[in-house]
C-alpha cells in the first residue's frame, strides 16, 4: 500500500492500566516477566487519575485494570 493510502493512527480504543506488578502468587500461566515484580516505583493515585483523564481525552472508550 503506498504511503499516501495508509490510514492515519486513530485514537486508542481502550486502555489497560497495570496498577502494580507486585503479586505474591506465582501462577505458571502469568504473562508478566518475573523481573517486573522488582519494580519499586509505581504511580500515585493522582498520577493515575491524570493518565486516565488523558486517555479519555484521546478518545479511549474502554478501560481495564490489571495487576496485583
Amino acid at each position: 500500500m503506498p504511503a499516501g493510502d495508509r490510514p492515519g493512527i486513530g485514537p486508542p480504543l481502550w486502555l489497560l492500566a497495570e496498577l502494580t506488578y507486585r503479586c505474591p502468587l506465582q501462577c505458571p500461566y502469568c504473562s508478566n516477566p518475573l523481573d517486573f515484580a522488582q519494580t519499586q516505583q509505581e504511580l500515585s493515585t493522582d498520577e493515575w487519575v491524570r493518565v486516565l483523564r488523558q486517555g479519555r481525552e484521546m478518545g479511549a472508550a474502554q478501560l481495564g485494570f490489571s495487576g496485583g
